[in-house]
């Protein structure tokens, strides 16, 4: 059971298959194992920032090691904020996303971690939130 003091929790999911109800006859997988599936220990982040205009605000993203969703929420009124980041599909090519003003966008599990997201606002500076769930 977890508690306070609990860092990491392990689940192992073992499925088994057969063509008998005592199990006699077991289908396995292609590489004839059973199926395991392991996580991985999850970090959630949740950040309030001040994204500026022109240099824009950057978030570093160095301690995932792999991304599983990032959500952005601009909480300005009238101004929308610029999210850039890269994604493995697109390489060296940056991804550019806007959040119009009172809105979020969901990036998904497409950014990479060698490359950080920067928050960059329209004509005046806007508050946003931002959430990083990931793996570390």
């Amino acid at each position: 059971m977890a508690t306070s003091s609990t860092k990491y929790v392990r689940k192992t999911v073992i499925i088994e298959a057969s063509r008998n109800s005592d199990y006699s006859s077991p289908i396995n997988g292609a590489d004839g194992s059973k199926y395991v599936e392991e996580y991985k220990p999850h970090e959630f982040e949740k950040r309030e920032v001040l994204a500026v205009t022109s240099a824009g605000t950057t978030i570093d993203l160095g301690m995932y090691t792999t991304i599983e969703d990032i959500v952005i929420y601009n909480h300005d009124d009238t101004n929308f904020v610029t999210a850039t980041f890269r994604t493995n599909a697109n390489g060296a090519n940056n991804n550019i996303v806007e959040v119009e003003f009172g809105r979020s966008v969901n990036l998904g599990r497409r950014v990479t971690v060698a490359n950080d997201l920067v928050l960059i606002a329209d004509t005046a500076d806007c508050e946003c939130t931002v959430e990083i769930y990931g793996t570390t």
